[in-house]
């Protein structure tokens, strides 16, 4: 007697946990499904945040680059090896990289044609269009470099850009002099660095 008991509580307790398990599958299922209809996206935002956990650090040398520009021409951190290069990577539907941009200029015409020092935009707009409008409408003299859609450019992630805007100061000998510049701090920095 004591032994059909214990295999009828075995039985009603491996029911009871079978009913949750059968509740659960579709919520599983379609779970499975969807990370594997979504892989891509999952694995890019994840390349990037990992590639983006790779940080520079003052002294560091930068990494080269040769881009497109919004001309269709290419600009390159290597041809102006022997300057201080100013890097701003933005995106027009960024409002934060817009609020610097007059910092931007500033800085640019701060140098006043010097020539140990030039500036390199690099745009990270899903397309050229509205990237174009606004660059003309500023009147944004300097190389304005194309990476495209945040999410497919690779540049930003060997500079450890985790978000924009991203201003940098590049060395003549190619290494970071400043990164993260914001606001007046931009144009006192390349002025710091042509008085020398």
């Amino acid at each position: 007697m004591a032994q059909a008991i214990d295999s009828n509580v075995l039985a009603s307790a491996q029911m009871r946990l079978r009913f949750p398990i059968l509740l659960l599958w579709p919520i599983l299922l379609f779970s499975f499904v969807h990370q594997g209809f979504s892989s891509d996206n999952a694995t890019s935002e994840t390349n990037v945040v990992s590639k983006a956990l790779k940080t520079l650090k003052i002294g560091d040398l930068a990494p080269g680059f040769e881009v497109r520009t919004l001309e269709n021409n290419y600009v390159s951190l290597a041809e102006y090896k022997g300057k201080y290069v100013l890097l701003n990577f933005w995106a027009t539907s960024c409002p934060e990289c817009l609020v610097q941009t007059p910092y931007v200029r500033a800085a640019y015409y701060a140098a006043d044609g010097d020539s140990r020092f030039t500036c390199i935009s690099l745009c990270l707009d899903a397309t050229k269009d509205a990237a174009l409008k606004y660059v003309a409408e500023k009147r944004l003299e300097w190389p304005q470099g194309f990476l495209g859609d945040w999410a497919k450019a690779t540049l930003p992630a060997d500079y450890g850009i985790q978000k924009i805007p991203s201003i940098w100061l590049i060395g003549p000998d190619g290494k970071v002099v400043s990164k993260e510049l914001r606001g007046n701090a931009i144009k006192a920095m390349v002025e710091k660095v042509l008085a020398r």
